[in-house]
């Protein structure tokens, strides 16, 4: 072979390299790291992080887990059937004739609750320093603290919710405007039913607290304050602290084994579980939070109809994962999009005014 060819060879294989090296390549399937790929990313992205959460959730006594289960909806809103009111019945004459004497008809009721979801988000972030050097693991780590806050927040919402923006009105901060996006504003829960939208039937100025008071709150939701067995009372620290102490519960000989003085601790009243919860905090004596924490001295206890308070999730708990290189840091980031509705206004009683 001649020189010559050789040369014009070499040319041609140098333009060939050139224009390779200019190309975009396509590479293969595995060959990028990615979330999908065990040992190649897969590992940072915990896909089992919400189920391990909700796990942890329902293993804690929370309120929601003391409520008929949450309902899966199918939309949003989604209106539910429920149990209106039923057929008359009437005093009727014994027939004496062929023709008869035709009974006076009615209707059964039908009714529906509509439940609205409103979304709940959190978001985190970690370095990638500290997932270095942290001596714990992160993922069950932050599995412990999303289900700690998931759980509380849900509480919250539940006990506290009230959609109520102005200046004054809102169970929560009665005398100043709540800040947007604060968690309680999405939906109305247990204190609004009692507080506010039921106020003349199911709000009970208590005072010096006694069973008499219990009793007088179960008297105002009619037929279902007399199935204890249905009922649940919760009250914040201060009342419970107080109610330990009353004559009727606190000595064996009016208590049993199950006397106060004998555990340190109040399992049921009247046959109603007791549920003591850090989301019920002390207030003003209308039962409302001020934004003046010493104004904010009295007890409060909500009796609850179990059965009444409808639950539901549009979407249950989600939890995503990115790294983010720029920063080289971690973002977990969380979405729940949860509902309420109470059924009737006799569902929900408030003693408020305790003095503790």
């Amino acid at each position: 072979m001649s020189d010559l060819n050789v040369d014009q060879r070499l040319k041609k294989l140098n333009i060939i390299r050139e224009k390779v090296a200019s190309m975009d390549i396509d590479t293969k399937a595995n060959e990028s790291m990615s979330s999908a790929q065990a040992g190649y990313g897969d590992e940072f992205v915990p896909s089992d992080l919400a189920s391990q959460v909700m796990g942890l959730v329902r293993d804690s006594s929370t309120i929601l887990s003391k409520l008929p289960a949450p309902i899966a909806m199918p939309t949003n809103p989604y209106t539910l059937p429920v149990e209106g009111a039923d057929m008359s019945w009437y005093h009727t004459a014994e027939n004496t004739d062929v023709a008869g004497t035709p009974a006076t008809t009615s209707k059964a009721a039908t009714d529906d609750i509509v439940l609205t979801a409103k979304k709940q988000s959190a978001s985190v972030y970690a370095s990638g320093e500290l997932d270095d050097d942290s001596i714990v693991n992160i993922k069950a780590y932050l599995a412990a603290k999303f289900a700690a806050s998931y759980g509380e927040n849900i509480d919250d919402i539940i006990l506290n919710g009230d959609t109520e923006t102005g200046a004054t009105g809102n169970v929560n901060l009665d005398d100043a405007a709540p800040t947007a996006g604060t968690n309680w504003l999405a939906l109305d829960g247990l204190r609004k039913s009692a507080l506010v939208t039921n106020t003349a039937t199911a709000n009970i100025n208590v005072g010096t607290l006694d069973i008499a008071d219990i009793r007088s709150m179960r008297a105002t939701m009619g037929i279902k304050g007399a199935q204890p067995e249905k009922l649940l009372m919760i009250m914040d620290y201060a009342t419970y602290y107080k109610i330990l102490g009353l004559g009727q519960v606190e000595t064996v000989e009016k208590f049993g084994l199950n006397a106060t003085i004998v555990n340190g601790v109040l399992l049921a009243v009247d046959g109603i579980e007791v549920m003591v919860s850090s989301q019920m905090s002390k207030t003003e004596a209308d039962g409302k939070v001020s934004t003046t924490g010493g104004n904010n001295t009295l007890g409060q206890i909500i009796l609850v109809y179990r059965e009444d308070v409808i639950t539901g999730f549009r979407r249950d708990l989600s939890i995503f994962t990115e790294y983010l290189p720029v920063t080289d840091q971690y973002r977990w980031t969380a979405h729940v999009r949860f509902a309420l509705a109470i059924k009737a206004a006799d569902s929900v009683a408030v003693g408020r005014n305790i003095t503790v």
